[in-house]
């Protein structure tokens, strides 16, 4: 299945998305700042993003099922695109000059455009995958997808570095082009073979099964835990090491490349795999999620840390592209319940950052103790999907 033309054509969409994500988060915030920004402004215009997302993607994903995967795909690309570029203008001008509320204002209501028009790329990618999939494959194909946003993820700041020369803004204009590039791709190579798949599929409807309930609470529970890590982890390399804000920084980026390495490993392993006993991977990716937490609360030193973000990395691999195959089967709308459950993640980034930084304001170990209370409560969660993957 991965090896078809159609399906690679999906998962570059999906890495394109990954690798101008990481980008829009390296670049925004110091170009911000510069501009006259406060850091509360700056992460707003993430936060509008994350919300459009959260109420955007179920519709996205059931538009979809009724029309299509890919005249979705190519519209939010499109978009993703368009609106890449339109970042990039409105804050070169407010490096020429404009002023802070004017470029505060444009990024705002960009960002807001971004996360209600782009929403659709990943669950109508996932549902592709899923439907040209059996049970044995299924999870492997959710895990495809996530080595794909993952090593977007890699390769983003990789190409800032390697622009920065031409500017501080040129990676985003690259991934610009590179989205409407492919979108050009996809329209050429794709349209008859899609055309003729949307006439014959057939509109169903799309209910919240116990099943679906089951795995919007686990993903939603588990992206609290996890987006609440990345947001304190700079503060606890700082406090626990000592380091200045620019030591911290390194270290925590470390930290987050040993985490993305290690969910693209494992997911690799899981591809091969080819199993459908998605509750028992996914209640071992919770367990060894709060064995994560556990091993930062006790080991202070940096092996601990390194550990720990082996551990993380790995129950990420494991959770989330088994809960997006169950989910798959929760319903016959396939796409809404894959837009649902990538709904949580923007849920996640709306309550996790908050919640963890208040946590570590009280005491530095409580956020820690809180997501490893999560995680375990994630694998209780677990136990109710299916042993097996089938249909409801």
């Amino acid at each position: 299945m991965l090896r078809n033309r159609s399906t690679l054509l999906f998962l570059a969409a999906v890495l394109v998305m990954g690798a101008g994500q990481t980008v829009v988060f390296a670049i925004v915030p110091p170009i911000s700042r510069s501009i006259g920004l406060t850091e509360v402004q700056s992460s707003l215009i993430f936060t509008v993003s994350s919300a459009m997302i959260l109420l955007t993607s179920t519709l996205w994903g059931r538009a979809g099922d009724k029309f299509g995967r890919l005249p979705v795909v190519m519209f939010g690309l499109s978009a993703y695109g368009v609106l890449l570029g339109v970042l990039a203008y409105i804050l070169k001008i407010g490096q020429a000059g404009a002023s802070a509320s004017f470029v505060l204002t444009g990024c705002l209501i960009c960002r807001a455009l971004h996360g209600a028009l782009t929403a659709g790329i990943l669950p109508c990618a996932q549902a592709e995958l899923a439907e040209n999939s059996d049970a044995t494959e299924r999870v492997g194909n959710m895990a495809a997808v996530s080595i794909a946003f993952g090593l977007g993820s890699l390769i983003g700041p990789g190409v800032v570095q390697i622009l920065t020369w031409f500017g501080a803004l040129a990676s985003l204009w690259f991934f610009s082009l590179v989205a409407v590039g492919l979108v050009m791709i996809l329209a050429t190579t794709q349209r008859h073979r899609e055309a003729a798949k949307a006439a014959s599929k057939q509109d169903t409807a799309f209910k919240l099964t116990p099943q679906l309930i089951s795995c919007l609470i686990l993903s939603a529970f588990f992206y609290i835990a996890f987006l609440g890590t990345m947001q304190i982890t700079g503060f606890i390399v700082q406090d626990r090491f000592n380091y200045s804000a620019a030591e911290a920084v390194s270290l925590a980026s470390y930290s987050f490349l040993i985490i993305a390495l290690s969910t693209i490993l494992t997911q690799a392993v899981i591809v091969r795999l080819k199993s459908d006993r998605a509750r028992a991977v996914t209640m071992s990716g919770a367990v060894t999620g709060a064995a994560a937490y556990v091993i930062a609360l006790i080991e202070h030193g940096l092996a601990g840390t390194i550990i720990a973000s082996v551990l993380l990395g790995i129950s990420l691999a494991l959770i989330l592209p088994s809960v997006a195959a169950v989910a798959s089967y929760s319903t016959t709308a396939q796409g809404a319940a894959l837009g649902a459950v990538a709904g949580t993640q923007a849920l996640g980034f709306l309550i996790g950052p908050l919640l963890a930084s208040y946590l570590y304001s009280i005491q530095h170990s409580l956020p820690l103790m809180v997501n490893a209370a999560i995680l375990l409560a994630c694998a209780v969660i677990a136990t109710r999907m299916p042993s097996r993957l089938k249909p409801v």
